[in-house]
Formats: structure tokens, C-alpha cells, sequence
């Protein structure tokens, strides 16, 4: 994505586009000149990616595993490794909201392969839900009340 945007110049283009407000186009222009900041940087790029592999591995991988040893659902942990980011990769397919139900069949997918029953996937997959809900508001609520100025 970052290539394809800088590549097109669409900083550029956009000034010519007439009806977008100039506000909106300083923003994307905005956007466009981060992601151009990253192609004159392959180390900054290649690090970028490496604290979104941990992100993604600490923040999600770690937390269902947590999650399922909690709730007693005998899983190994490299299973995890492989099922969570799946999973989390078909809750972006926009056919649910915020990707409940989506999210559920997954998990019953997913972790049919090594014996869980569904009703305990299922009971994982709300359990995760009520976690990344509950993470949500607390960072909302830090956007809005925790910060000096206004909010984004």
C-alpha cells in the first residue's frame, strides 16, 4: 500500500480534485507524506513491520492463549501462533460489524482442527470480544479525556 500511494503521487493529484474539502486533502496529503517517509527508509520500514509482528503476537496471540488456558480450552501454543492471526484476518471482511459473528465462526473453525468443542470456541471467541471491547473504551476514553487538547 505504502508503494502504491507514493508511486501514484496522489499528494499531488489531489490538490487538482475541486469538489474534496481542503481540509480532507491536507490530511490525506498528510498521510501520503508518512508513507513517503517510509520508501526513502527500508531499516525504518523493516522495523515498523517488526513491532507490528510483536504487537500482533503479544496483544492478540498471547491474550487468546491466556484466555484459553483460563477457560481450560487445550490448545498448543504454536496452534494459537497460527490460528488467531487468521482469524483476525477474516474479522476485517466487512460482512458483520466490528466483526461479531465472523469473528465466532472462526474461532469454531479453527479450533475444530485440534478437538475444541464449539460451545468452548464460541466461549473463547466472546471472551476475546469482551477484551478488545473493554481495551477499546479505555483507550477512548484516554483519547478523550486523557489528553490536553482536543480529541482526533
Amino acid at each position: 500500500a505504502i508503494l502504491f500511494v507514493t508511486r501514484i503521487r496522489v499528494a499531488d493529484r489531489l490538490t487538482s480534485v475541486k469538489w474534496l474539502p481542503a481540509s480532507r486533502i491536507r490530511r490525506v496529503s498528510g498521510i501520503v507524506s508518512s508513507f513517503q517517509a517510509y520508501t526513502n527508509s527500508p531499516s525504518g520500514l523493516a522495523w515498523v513491520f517488526a513491532l507490528s509482528l510483536l504487537a500482533q503476537f503479544a496483544g492478540n496471540v498471547f491474550v487468546v492463549w491466556a484466555l484459553a488456558a483460563s477457560l481450560g480450552v487445550a490448545a498448543p501454543l504454536a496452534f494459537h501462533l497460527v490460528a488467531v492471526p487468521l482469524i483476525t484476518l477474516i474479522t476485517l471482511v466487512p460482512i458483520s460489524i466490528n466483526g461479531i459473528g465472523v469473528r465466532e465462526g472462526g474461532f469454531v473453525y479453527f479450533y475444530a482442527k485440534v478437538g475444541v468443542a464449539a460451545g468452548d470456541a464460541i466461549a473463547l471467541s466472546l471472551a476475546y470480544t469482551l477484551i478488545l471491547g473493554v481495551f477499546s473504551v479505555i483507550g477512548g476514553l484516554y483519547l478523550v479525556f486523557g489528553r490536553r487538547g482536543s480529541a482526533v
